[in-house]
């Protein structure tokens, strides 16, 4: 059992959301520090620290451009999230940006 298997913690969905954008970073192969735990990064990993930029600053070019309120998630739930990657996964989510929009443009 896993230490997140012990954690029983109800999933709430933000009271007045409507819309989930699920963001992700790929992790190619040949770069694997994406995903290298280290103590006192903000994110834990690299990769992730990239995915918390992003969704910043795609959250504040969504309040400032088209007036949407909006705020990240935490992905585990007993840190407030809901998981959203494993969702993304069973509602079978798959998206890629083409190569002229990427998540710099944001």
């Amino acid at each position: 059992m896993t230490r997140f298997q012990k954690i029983a913690v109800e999933v709430l969905w933000p009271p007045k959301a409507k819309t989930a954008i699920v963001v992700a970073v790929e992790h190619p192969e040949n770069k694997p520090g994406l995903d290298w735990w280290q103590d006192g990064l903000k994110g834990g990993t690299t990769g992730n620290q990239m995915l918390i930029s992003i969704i910043k600053r795609l959250a504040e070019w969504l309040r400032q451009e088209k007036g949407c309120e909006a705020q990240g998630l935490p992905y585990y739930i007993a840190q407030g999230g809901i998981f959203l990657k494993d969702a993304a996964v069973m509602a079978g989510l798959r998206y890629a940006l083409p190569q002229s929009l990427s998540a710099e443009s944001i």
